[in-house]
């Protein structure tokens, strides 16, 4: 099953208590090899390999999705969608891997509360 597929990110180790254990809230896919998780705790993780389709543009899967508070897109995703992410009144930190290749449009577009972004270029 590709949902479980995880990149070699490195994780530490820390004790969770069940009540703190988050519930999947949607699954999907975005293109071929690229599938995304959206949590109950707002956490959106978006992992496979290559590239976002385009027509995620204009679908917009994502846009006003008010749940979302962090966007995480593991190593191995090479582009996505301009303007995917527009519109997330939420969302506060997104981490992109060294994979990504960002265009010239702003895929978090009117974001309003996103003052976090690392990017990994490991």
């Amino acid at each position: 099953n590709r949902r479980f597929r995880r990149s070699p990110r490195r994780f530490r180790r820390v004790r969770v208590d069940a009540k703190e254990v988050s519930k999947e809230l949607s699954v999907g896919h975005l293109g071929k090899d690229v599938d995304y998780v959206l949590e109950t705790n707002g956490l959106l993780t978006i992992f496979g390999d290559g590239e976002m389709n385009e027509d995620v543009w204009w679908n917009g899967p994502f846009n006003n999705w008010n749940n979302i508070t962090i966007i995480d897109i593991h190593e191995g995703v090479t582009s996505i969608s301009p303007t995917v992410f527009g519109s997330l009144s939420n969302l506060t930190t997104a981490i992109l891997p060294k994979s990504l290749q960002i265009s010239t449009c702003n895929p978090f577009h009117d974001c309003p509360l996103l003052t976090n972004i690392t990017r990994f270029f490991l």
